[in-house]
């Protein structure tokens, strides 16, 4: 057992001591300890406190680099076995003797279904381990890895399909538990940076995937090369994350979802009506984002998958030149996500570089469309749309984690959105481009890309203000007097310093809701400032 770490009080009596201070109490140590903890209340005191709680700080912080290195690494993975696909598809006809390319496109609705089933373990295996995440996600890593090193053996398109869905079951876990887990590690208000670098890795694998196909294949179809270095990469993902301690993903969600029961109980109809009313627009904006996140996915995988064979296929480019191309998209997704990871962090507003995102994208595959046979039109409209693509899925995570807590229940609901845009779009982009020809994959992509467009302006008209003005009015139609003597913690809870469920009331129950604090405030002061205690109680929360 270590041994007990001595008390900062302590601590600043026997530097004191040793500086040859308060020799006279040497015979009577209480007076020694009870002037050091009268010196902690000084300005001395406080300094030297903060200067003994440095160390393990920095220590602590230290540990959290290493972890997040660790999923930052799984998501360079993640990001290098997703983009490999579209590269060998030509190669994986003549490997599995298939008739032509729409044929052995079903791996990528296998890969999605084990991807969708992937979700759904990760987020049960997460909230019953809620302090196992690291083991749970190096075990996905390695399941990976020895999945992604078989393929290049698979003689049939069954065998290669049964293998995808491997690949695609541990791909599930990992996305569903790296995200889990970088929230659970830093915490709401400081994760975002963090949740917009570890996409960035994502983007940067995808990018290094077709380079390094490139430089496995040549003019050949042989990539077992490529796959054994992806898997290497998994696997050594999975053994660091095997030995680095794993954050508790349960703390947040449980403690936001313990009720008070002082504010249930009392007749407060403002707190049923809060309750109901917040309850409801969180899941709404849970199950919005999962459709926006199903479309993002699918555009995402179909156009890297296809873009490839498109470009050899309609414009006539070289194979090499077309591997670039595909290594083009996603670099330029990696690019766009250290560009958002850097906004980010200088308090740039999300909905500014949301909104220039979805309109990028409409607007470089209308580019695509309108030139679709011009390399000039390919290079430029390929790099713009992954640019653009890029702070999507980072955006998306970040906005429901505001609405509530993301538990792996949540997050599941999430990834199986993305899981199903994944197996739905491509499938039917591969039906398309067999059945259409290469001119169907740059129109599709801009109709899935209006469609997102649709689906975005629809969730974002449940904003931070929309909420806000569905749980005032819940407030006002409800019980008024139920927002009473709590309007002076309001401010302390939008500051996050209310933690899970503290102040009492029905604002207090609910601290991580969206806009609730000023919802309650609102009503707390306008429309009772008649009643002399109330308004009493309003000026006090008002006041700042």
């Amino acid at each position: 057992m270590a041994p007990r770490r001595e008390p900062a009080y302590l601590q600043v009596a026997r530097a004191n001591d040793d500086a040859g201070e308060w020799e006279d109490d040497k015979e009577d140590p209480g007076a020694s300890i009870l002037e050091a903890t009268q010196a902690c209340t000084t300005p001395t005191g406080a300094q030297a406190l903060t200067e003994a709680a440095m160390p393990m700080e920095m220590a602590a912080q230290k540990a959290r680099h290493r972890v997040s290195a660790a999923y930052f690494l799984a998501f360079f993975g993640l990001g290098m076995i997703i983009a490999s696909p579209g590269p060998c598809l030509l190669a994986m006809v003549e490997q599995t003797q298939s008739k032509n390319v729409a044929q052995v496109s079903v791996i990528f609705v296998a890969r999605a279904a084990g991807y969708l089933a992937g979700s759904v373990l990760g987020g049960v295996t997460l909230d019953a381990l809620p302090t196992r995440g690291n083991l749970v996600l190096a075990l996905a890593l390695l399941a990976a890895a020895a999945g992604t090193a078989s393929i290049s053996r698979a003689s049939s398109l069954s065998v290669l399909s049964s293998l995808m869905v491997m690949i695609g079951l541990a791909m599930g876990v990992t996305d569903t538990a790296a995200n889990v887990l970088m929230i659970a590690l830093h915490g709401k208000g400081v994760v975002d940076p963090y949740m917009h670098a570890q996409h960035f890795f994502f983007g940067l694998g995808a990018f290094s995937s077709p380079l390094a196909l490139l430089w496995a294949m040549g003019d050949t179809y042989h990539y077992s090369g490529a796959m054994w270095a992806f898997a290497a990469v998994l696997a050594t993902g999975g053994a660091m994350l095997l030995v680095l301690p794993s954050p508790n993903t349960g703390g947040a969600a449980a403690g936001a979802a313990q009720p008070n029961p002082e504010t249930q109980t009392g007749g407060g109809g403002a707190v049923r009506c809060v309750g109901m009313a917040l309850a409801r627009r969180e899941w709404f904006v849970v199950g919005a984002t999962a459709m926006f996140l199903a479309q993002y996915v699918g555009i995402e995988v179909a156009f890297g998958g296809f873009i490839y064979t498109y470009s050899v296929q309609y414009t006539g480019l070289a194979q090499g030149l077309s591997k670039l191309v595909t290594s083009c998209y996603w670099g330029s997704i990696a690019a766009g996500r250290l560009l958002s990871t850097v906004l980010s962090a200088y308090k740039v507003s999300p909905k500014a570089i949301i909104e220039a995102s979805v309109t990028g994208a409409t607007l470089s595959s209308l580019l695509l469309c309108m030139a679709p046979a011009s390399p000039a039109a390919l290079w430029i409209s390929t790099c713009l749309f992954g640019l653009s693509l890029a702070p999507i899925f980072a955006w998306a995570m970040n906005n429901a984690e505001v609405a509530m807590p993301i538990s792996g229940r949540v997050a599941t609901i999430l990834i199986i959105g993305a899981s199903a845009g994944e197996m739905a779009l491509p499938a039917l982009a591969g039906g398309l481009f067999a059945h259409v020809g290469p001119l169907s994959l740059p129109w599709f992509i801009l109709v899935s890309c209006m469609a997102q467009c649709v689906c975005y302006h629809f969730l974002a008209g449940q904003t931070t203000e929309a909420v806000a003005e569905a749980v005032a009015e819940a407030v006002a139609v409800g019980d008024l007097q139920g927002c009473q003597g709590d309007c002076a913690s309001f401010d302390e809870v939008e500051e996050g310093q209310g933690g899970g469920g503290g102040a009492a009331g029905p604002c207090g129950d609910y601290p991580r809701g969206l806009g609730v604090p000023g919802a309650c405030a609102r009503a707390c002061t306008a429309p009772v400032a008649d009643d002399e205690d109330a308004t009493g109680m309003g000026n006090g929360g008002g006041g700042s």
